[in-house]
């Protein structure tokens, strides 16, 4: 059986110990068993080989990385240990895939270290808009997780298409989806991350979208609702937030905004998705059919917290207060 053992970044007071090892290994590495990598990590594979040899060159690695600050990877079912941090730092990851049944793709700014409840709770959010059907069975690594939503929704619209009874169709035509979940902004106190999904069936006049964004407290990770940074709705904070929707859709009266919604501003209807912090101010963002027909889009605005902190909750002050 081959053995694999990964070194991971090298400390540059061993360089001369890495010069040896390199030297050490010189020979295997003329058969491929021994690859210098990126940023000095050095991966050794041994081969098959008499024994003494390989637990001689075994021991050698051991040695070598016991002095070294950082853990070795953790196996690949496994998320790696989550550094500790005052802010949120994230990786990128992204996939697409097509073939002739549709077309996917998906973007995720992932946590890589950070306050570790924080991590853990955007991780958790991540995975539940990713595999929001599945209870059981999906992967935790990131690039995984991007490659398995794919895969699985192209297998959903081949499914969706063979009950349809849907011949060979167009590539206009193929359904498609996608999801970005980014970070978008963070405070002292507080991170953003805003969502954007599209998806589109055949046979649909338009594809369905929404987007909008979620706020976590940093300290703990928890996630943050529209109560708890916004006081109860009245007729002053609805004014400004009527304000915000003349603007999204360039008009100058009530009575012109009432015009285009088909739901009655008098009972001040609210986003579905909860307003949200940047640091800008509150971004309100509403959800296509929330309060327009689709053609006037989602209308979204942020109000400047300066203007609306009378209206703010003990909850948003403290977290925007080193903004």
């Amino acid at each position: 059986m081959h053995i694999a053992l990964v070194l991971h970044n090298i400390i540059k007071d061993s360089s001369s110990l890495f010069t040896e090892m390199k030297r050490f290994f010189g020979d295997l590495s003329t058969k491929r068993n021994v690859f210098i990598g990126k940023n000095d990590k050095l991966f050794v594979c041994l081969q098959p080989m008499r024994k003494h040899v390989a637990m001689y060159i075994l021991l050698s690695v051991c040695l070598f990385s016991c002095g070294h600050d950082k853990q070795k990877a953790m196996e690949s079912n496994m998320v790696k240990p989550v550094p500790t941090t005052d802010t949120l730092t994230t990786d990128s990851f992204r996939y697409e895939s097509e073939n002739e049944y549709g077309s996917c793709e998906v973007y995720i700014d992932y946590p890589v270290s950070g306050p570790s409840k924080t991590v853990q709770s955007v991780r958790d959010f991540i995975s539940s808009l990713l595999f929001e059907h599945h209870t059981t069975g999906v992967p935790t690594q990131p690039d995984e997780m991007v490659r398995y939503y794919c895969e699985e929704r192209l297998s959903h619209f081949n499914k969706v298409l063979t009950q349809m009874q849907v011949g060979n169709i167009g590539r206009d035509e193929a359904p498609e989806e996608g999801i970005e979940i980014r970070l978008a902004d963070m405070g002292a106190r507080w991170c953003t991350f805003e969502v954007y999904r599209y998806s589109y069936l055949t046979g649909g006049a338009h594809g369905e979208y929404t987007e909008y964004g979620v706020s976590f407290r940093l300290s703990d990770g928890h996630r943050l609702t529209g109560a708890e940074l916004l006081r109860p709705v009245d007729d002053g904070l609805y004014s400004y937030i009527k304000r915000g929707m003349r603007e999204y859709f360039d008009v100058d009266t009530d009575e012109q905004l009432q015009a285009i919604c088909h739901v009655d501003l008098h009972l001040r209807p609210m986003p579905t998705h909860s307003p949200y912090l940047t640091r800008k101010g509150m971004r309100f963002h509403y959800s296509i059919y929330d309060v327009c027909p689709f053609e006037w889009g989602d209308p979204s605005f942020t109000i400047p917290y300066e203007e609306i902190k009378p209206y703010l909750t003990g909850t948003a002050l403290e977290l925007i207060s080193n903004d």
